[in-house]
């Protein structure tokens, strides 16, 4: 199954190890991990969680993980994630980060669009959540963009620097992506 996507600007791509240090990179800017409780993890740590996803992908489609790589032409800009949280339910989650020179211009929405179709098309999935920070408004913006329902908000569930945060929950449920 071929699982590089094109759009009409981007290209993405599975990684693959050698992506290790554009993913250090991007994970260490303090604007893509604003909002996340994994910020500030150094580099052995993250370089592991990348190799787990990597390594997951060989489980696929019933389970596993897929990651993507975005290129805008030939510079990595960023990474989009879609990972089984549970097997048994098919519920998947959804996860994006994007160099913060590419914020605002649709190239977010772009590669979540064509990962979140591929998914649909390709795994098992009943239902695809993301989980947002409660004050991450430009994510929440771009889930509900693309079409993703807020499900929910769980109080104080995500620590981010030492200080407890809400969370809101959006998703997909299979019936709802057919529909579009």
């Amino acid at each position: 199954m071929e699982r590089s996507l094109n759009t009409s600007r981007l290209t993405l791509r599975p990684a693959t190890p050698e992506d290790i240090p554009f993913l250090l990179a991007l994970h260490r800017l303090p604007e893509t991990t604003a909002y996340e409780t994994n910020a500030g993890l150094d580099d052995a740590q993250i370089r592991r969680r990348f190799n787990n996803q990597v390594q997951a992908m060989v489980r696929l489609p019933e389970e596993g993980a897929m990651l993507w790589i975005v290129y805008s032409g030939c510079v990595p800009i960023g990474d989009v994630s879609i990972s089984c949280n549970w097997e048994i339910t098919r519920e998947w989650e959804l996860g994006y980060h994007l160099l913060p020179a590419y914020w605002g211009l649709g190239y977010a929405a772009e590669a979540v669009q064509a990962a979140v179709s591929f998914a649909f098309s390709h795994f098992r999935i009943h239902r695809l959540a993301a989980f947002i920070h409660a004050g991450n408004t430009r994510s929440r913006k771009l889930a509900a963009r693309i079409g993703m329902r807020l499900e929910g908000r769980i109080r104080d569930t995500r620590l981010v620097d030492g200080v407890y945060g809400d969370e809101c929950v959006y998703g997909f449920l299979e019936s709802d992506f057919i529909k579009r």
